[in-house]
């Protein structure tokens, strides 16, 4: 599964690495992007995709082998996804990594900023 942030331009070249022609659109199989960026972003794509916007199946209802894809659209979608949820992974590992164990046990706030002034409440 992809471990850093995609720009749009990374995500395009990508999307083009992996897609094939369906029809009359290139996509990628969306078990594909399922190992790229994980099955919560596929998911996340499948309720967003409306009229094949960002995912569809080939030949639709003739086909006996239908497979997903997902457009180059969804395919951003499903990057953006990820790349909230290396954002919120990084917040976590951030926030935990800020509290350190003390030798007695007892956790401590490390600073990890400017410390902030003291106002003069007399003025």
């Amino acid at each position: 599964m992809i471990q850093k942030i995609l720009k749009r331009e990374d995500a395009d070249k990508l999307f083009h690495r992996e897609a094939m022609l369906f029809e009359l659109d290139d996509g990628v199989l969306a078990s594909k992007a399922e190992e790229l960026f994980g099955e919560d972003a596929v998911t996340f794509v499948r309720k967003l995709s409306r009229g094949g916007a960002y995912m569809n199946q080939p030949f639709p209802p003739a086909c006996n082998h239908c497979i997903e894809y997902l457009t180059l659209n969804g395919f951003r979608h499903a990057a953006s996804y990820r790349n909230l949820e290396l954002l919120r992974d990084g917040a976590k590992e951030k926030a935990a990594s800020s509290v350190t164990s003390t030798e007695s046990g007892k956790a401590e706030q490390t600073l990890t900023g400017p410390v902030s002034a003291s106002y003069d409440t007399e003025n």
